[in-house]
């Protein structure tokens, strides 16, 4: 070990490996050969309850929770005037007034639309036909952060709408559409749709209304008069968007599209939706209502792969596999701060041999696609990795559970790290009953200076703290740094590196790491060639001669 210290000196950068790494569409014949542009769901509902939207409101409210007041809810229903915006004001406008929806039957099967809001805080409008008999709902913003859909307020089989209300809990306020006046459309008015087709991110198209239908169009179980035809592209995924005119107001929603003729588009118009009043009760999914015969997409795909700039782990490691993967809710998560912090899960399985290496591969892939890194942080007895896109305010974390061959890796919304551990609004977990940092005359202990190897109080064999196949070592230096590191069980590659600055305080040594958010505090006492140090756990170390 002499060789290998002596080298260590000359370069002294002890760089932690995991820290500073670079750094269908199913088309359906309907007997007039129409199609519902989304989710028709299909989940053996046939006998499902048929009821009216007036009868589903005079239903027992299931929660507490009602609709904003008139005192306090925005005005969704100004004055249909102002001067005419180009294309790229509107979308500026609505971007984030719009969602994509990925729904779930009881049986798991999902589904994909959209919708809108209507007030910041979180009142908003899709299709019957996106929202019927799904019991689990979220909304996905323009920036991929997600919400829970919660409830609904109301729905409306014979327009084929629905009021839902989305969960605004980690968001004070949401961007709103204005709803405009669909009374006063005429044909030739251009026009804009905004959705997210085939669970695609959100797009928008345009054209213009080319008629003003007065025969009432059947599609499946709907019947709906007085629709809304124009020219806009829509596709599966667009259902329940709004369509907007040229002062970016919602003058109709999107619900269905003819499959023989491509430039046939209907909207629902918008004076028929049905605002809450100030004492409707918000009521739990799902909706009541005949189900649709069949979806005409299947949104699962698209949820799990709508992440397109996050690499996929399994792509660039060969070692591990996919154990399970899904929304914390989905996994057993149904609280705490993966449930809080995070909207998709990743279980894989890996040998310890490999997670170093693969997940050094996988942050500088995230590197390249414009992830930054920002801490490695020891927590519950983990070690968590942190990074963060700014571009799409979009965080990944994971960490390797030592003992379990496990790498758990999250997706969520925003800055999680600065979130959690700097804002203020989650008290962080122990790292272990360590005692408090003590005060008094601080120095570096002679006795103390040196490498020292660490070993097993039980078996007298090496005591493997990252995984099968790792010698670990402490190395105190007089300047008072030092390094914690191991190396494979030949002793000759350095698996992995934590540098730290020491001092002892009387018979208690306390360890700040430079690169990772820890310090430890041990009491310790030395024995000529070893060296015991008692925290939250009790190690032996033995001196290794230079």
């Amino acid at each position: 070990m002499k060789k290998f210290f002596e080298r260590r000196e000359i370069a002294p950068q002890f760089r932690l490996a995991v820290t500073e790494t670079r750094k269908a569409r199913f088309v359906l014949l309907f007997f007039i050969a129409i199609t519902a542009v989304f989710v028709f769901s299909a989940c053996n509902v046939s006998d499902f309850i048929d009821a009216t939207r007036d009868a589903a409101r005079n239903e027992p409210p299931r929660t507490e929770d009602r609709p904003p007041t008139d005192n306090n809810r925005q005005d969704v229903r100004p004055p249909a005037d102002g001067a005419a915006l180009t294309p790229a004001q509107i979308f500026a406008q609505n971007q984030f007034a719009v969602f994509q929806i990925f729904a779930w039957c009881a049986d798991g099967i999902g589904y994909s639309g959209s919708g809108f809001f209507i007030d910041s805080t979180g009142l908003a409008v899709t299709n019957h036909h996106v929202m019927a008999n799904m019991v689990y709902a979220v909304a996905v913003l323009y920036d991929d952060s997600e919400f829970d859909i919660v409830g609904f307020y109301s729905y409306d089989t014979n327009n084929d709408l629905a009021v839902i209300r989305v969960d605004g809990g980690r968001r004070p306020n949401f961007e709103y559409a204005v709803l405009g006046n669909s009374d006063a459309v005429r044909v030739g008015e251009l026009v804009y749709a905004v959705g997210g087709p085939e669970g695609e991110p959100i797009t928008f198209t345009d054209g213009m209304i080319s008629r003003l239908v007065a025969e009432p169009i059947s599609i499946d179980i709907y019947t709906v008069s007085g629709l809304l035809q124009h020219t806009a592209a829509i596709y599966g995924g667009n259902s329940g968007g709004p369509l907007l005119n040229d002062r970016g107001q919602v003058i109709g929603i999107n619900s269905f599209v003819r499959t023989d003729r491509a430039s046939v588009q209907w909207a629902v118009p918008s004076n028929r939706i049905n605002l809450p009043a100030a004492n409707d009760f918000l009521q739990d999914l799902p909706l009541g209502g005949a189900a649709p015969s069949q979806p005409t997409f299947d949104g699962r795909i698209a949820y799990l792969t709508r992440f397109n700039y996050i690499p996929d782990f399994l792509s660039i490691s060969r070692n591990a596999r996919l154990q399970m993967s899904g929304t914390p809710r989905d996994l057993g998560e149904a609280g705490g701060i993966l449930y809080e912090l995070y909207e998709y899960l990743y279980v894989y399985t890996i040998p310890a041999r490999h997670w170093i290496a693969d997940t050094d591969a996988f942050d500088a892939a995230l590197e390249q696609r414009g992830f930054i890194f920002q801490n490695v942080v020891h927590l519950d007895g983990e070690v968590w990795v942190y990074l963060f896109h700014p571009g799409r305010n979009r965080s990944i974390s994971y960490a390797f559970m030592t003992g379990f061959d496990t790498l758990l890796m999250a997706v969520g919304s925003g800055d999680v790290y600065t979130l959690f551990y700097h804002s203020g609004q989650y008290s962080l977990p122990s790292t272990g009953q360590q005692p408090a940092i003590p005060t008094g005359q601080r120095g570096q202990d002679p006795a103390l200076y040196g490498l020292w190897q660490f070993w097993d109080t039980t078996s007298s064999s090496y005591l493997h703290w990252a995984g099968d196949g790792e010698i670990i070592y402490y190395a105190f230096l007089q300047d008072g740094t030092g390094t914690f590191f191991t190396t494979d069980m030949a002793d000759t590659v350095v698996l992995r590196e934590f540098p730290f600055n020491w001092h002892t305080v009387d018979d208690v040594v306390v360890i700040e790491y430079t690169t990772i958010d820890l310090v430890l505090v041990y009491y310790y006492e030395v024995y000529h060639d070893e060296l015991w140090m008692s925290g939250a756990n009790e190690h032996l170390l033995v001196y290794v001669e230079l």
